[in-house]
């Protein structure tokens, strides 16, 4: 039976009993540690962030935060091992961060701890993530498979090769899937320079697509890019230059973030039960705590160019030619 069903079973169930006495739908439940951790290949220092979760009553926007912790007063550790049966794999502790600014949100800033540990993980490794807090009666842990970097196949910067976006002519990305259950989100990089014949600077402004949902055998994964919509974003992320400048088009990067398992289903689940009472069973795969360890990677393909027709269609098409680009035969 589904929770939405037996949902639907018990609201007239709750309606005849609250004539008999009144039910406590809020209540003064205990508060649960809050877990993030992801680790990237690519990187050296890695993060982890507790802090608790907590009820508010009321609007959240009069809530007053409470500056104290109840699960940080006393000394803890965390550390991630390395998987192995015997239990012999290296441990990499953390220590408390000197990062000074924090995603504090909603969340009490003096309890919102930020620890950090040394060490390159390898795509491919399993990682179990242990952290002690003296308050709890058992050791929260998790585990992740580091996902690897996927390989870009479209576009590939080819002598000669160049990228045609015109209203009647989308564009299809593709790279190779990294893990049967991924998540993925792609970037475009614009890259241009601005300014005058006497002074131009080199610019960027970057376009993202929504997440990919990934959990099939398929090696190759593709993202259309929709030309109205590729266009509209670029109006949307940059302005008309200042009086006297102009841009000029130099090419574009594509970039291709994957995360791994566990990430694929914090999405899914926060997109699919956002603002309902399903919300309130967050995903998570640290036992005995809510948050997710899980892993991320980027891979890209840089330098690529486009085509004089895209080029002359950004200049002179009556959505762009505000933003002040040269045609493919101009410049500076």
């Amino acid at each position: 039976m589904s929770y939405r069903f037996s949902l639907i079973i018990l609201f007239p169930l709750v309606l005849f009993c609250s004539c008999e006495e009144d039910i406590q739908v809020m209540g003064d439940y205990p508060s649960k540690p809050i877990i993030y951790c992801i680790l990237n290949p690519v990187d050296s220092i890695h993060y982890l962030r507790i802090s608790k979760s907590f009820v508010i009553r009321g609007n959240p926007d009069d809530y007053t935060l409470d500056s104290d912790s109840l699960i940080l007063k006393d000394e803890f550790y965390a550390y991630i091992e390395v998987d192995k049966p015997d239990r012999s794999g290296e441990i990499f502790y953390f220590d408390l961060s000197n990062t000074k600014q924090r995603d504090s949100g909603l969340f009490p800033r003096e309890g919102l701890v930020t620890l950090s540990a040394k060490f390159i993980p390898k795509p491919g490794v399993t990682y179990n993530l242990y952290v002690n807090l003296p308050q709890l009666p058992k050791v929260l842990s998790g585990s992740t498979k580091v996902i690897s970097p996927v390989k870009v196949l479209d576009p590939v910067p080819w002598p000669g090769r160049e990228t045609t976006i015109l209203p009647d002519q989308g564009y299809t990305l593709r790279w190779a899937s990294s893990a049967k259950y991924s998540v993925y989100q792609l970037s475009m990089n614009l890259n241009f320079y601005e300014g005058d014949s006497i002074f131009k600077t080199a610019n960027t402004i970057e376009i993202s697509w929504p997440l990919i949902h990934f959990n099939e055998d398929s090696p190759i994964l593709s993202q259309y890019i929709n030309p109205a919509s590729f266009y509209k974003k670029i109006v949307d992320v940059l302005n008309p230059p200042a009086e006297g400048s102009r841009r000029k088009i130099i090419g574009f990067d594509v970039e291709v973030y994957a995360g791994g398992e566990e990430l694929s289903l914090n999405s899914l689940f926060n997109d699919q039960y956002y603002n309902s009472f399903f919300g309130l069973n967050d995903y998570t795969n640290i036992d005995g705590a809510i948050g997710v360890f899980s892993s991320i990677s980027s891979s890209g393909s840089y330098n690529n160019r486009f085509s004089d027709f895209t080029i002359d269609y950004l200049a002179s098409s009556d959505s762009t030619r505000l933003l002040g680009f040269y045609k493919s035969n101009e410049g500076f």
